[in-house]
């Protein structure tokens, strides 16, 4: 593959921070891609490949990000969690991952106690609440090896693991391969 294409690859990220402007950038993002993608098809069929590969990869991590955070998809369940709440939880572990992330924090969120929190939201979400931490940390590694070239030490600290074996411990069980191996994956 040429220069400019691999930069351009490099450069394609998948935002994290808020939500609606996330979605913006990352369906720009996205578009760039398909248009360079179309642009080399008829010269670098190899490169082109490539570019829609990595544009699907962005497109599947966003969309497995969106199926794991989706409160509103979530019908209200007795003894559960309120959609509200939901998104208030939601939200707080978005914007503090590379942080310490405890159940008492979450349960004070939604001003209940730490027991009856895990219960509820155990029963709303299907998973615990350090669970859903540990989904959202390693989908949020995914989106910074799909938009950077940071090595995977520096992402484990960034989504709030201990170091990088961690990370990869935690990533094999959310996603079946190792983060090194997935990243290999969409780079080639």
């Amino acid at each position: 593959m040429n220069a400019p294409i691999a930069a351009m690859l490099r450069s394609a990220p998948l935002p994290a921070d808020d939500a609606s402007r996330d979605a913006v950038a990352m369906a720009g993002a996205v578009a760039k891609l398909l248009r360079s993608g179309l642009k080399v098809l008829e010269t670098d069929r190899k490169s082109a490949v490539e570019i829609f590969a990595r544009a699907c990869a962005i497109l599947e991590v966003a969309a497995a990000a969106e199926e794991a955070c989706d409160s509103t998809s979530l019908p209200t369940v007795a003894g559960g969690l309120t959609a509200r709440q939901i998104h208030r939880v939601k939200t707080y572990v978005d914007d503090n991952l590379g942080g310490n992330v405890s159940v008492t924090e979450l349960a004070d969120i939604v001003d209940l106690g730490p027991s009856h929190f895990r219960r509820a939201f155990k029963k709303s979400l299907g998973v615990s609440p350090h669970a859903f931490v540990v989904e959202h940390r390693v989908r949020r590694a995914q989106q910074l090896m799909l938009g950077t070239d940071h090595p995977l030490s520096e992402i484990a600290l960034q989504v709030g693991f201990a170091d990088q074996a961690h990370l990869t411990t935690r990533f094999h069980r959310v996603v079946g391969k190792t983060p090194g191996a997935w990243r290999r994956e969409r780079d080639s």
